[in-house]
């Protein structure tokens, strides 16, 4: 006798993780299942709409991420941790470019005794050059 999930997987449904229910979908179950749980570049442009110009290019940006968390991570672990979120930076505008000329970074983190302490505080300054 077969069971429900058999009939739902010959009825063209798949297993949804993220939902935690079945879904009928004429795509790939690999494709689906990534098109869920992938973040997607947001198609907004920069906040400001204008096209670059020099004064732009010359604009420097100081970024810090300080972690406050129960464990600390290991350095390596904890910068190649704050990609995604440099990336998001940029795509919303909020700095120009990731690149060394337009930015530095710095990575600081914080033991705490609760979890109700833990979380990520990410500053951006614009550097003002004299």
């Amino acid at each position: 006798m077969k069971d429900a999930r058999q009939t739902f997987r010959e009825k063209g449904y798949l297993w949804n993780p993220l939902t935690q229910s079945y879904e009928k979908s004429d795509h790939d179950p690999l494709a689906l299942w990534l098109s869920n749980s992938v973040g997607k570049r947001d198609p907004i442009k920069p906040l400001d709409n204008a096209p670059p110009n020099e004064e732009a290019v010359k604009q420097r940006y100081r970024v810090s991420f300080t972690r406050y968390a129960i464990r600390l991570l290991d350095h390596d672990n904890f910068v190649g941790g704050c990609k995604g979120a440099l990336d998001q930076l940029r795509y919303k505008g909020l700095i120009p470019d990731d690149d060394l000329k337009s930015i530095e970074t710095h990575y600081y983190q914080v033991e705490v005794k609760t979890k109700q302490e833990q979380g990520t505080m990410i500053r951006v300054e614009r550097i003002v050059e004299v």
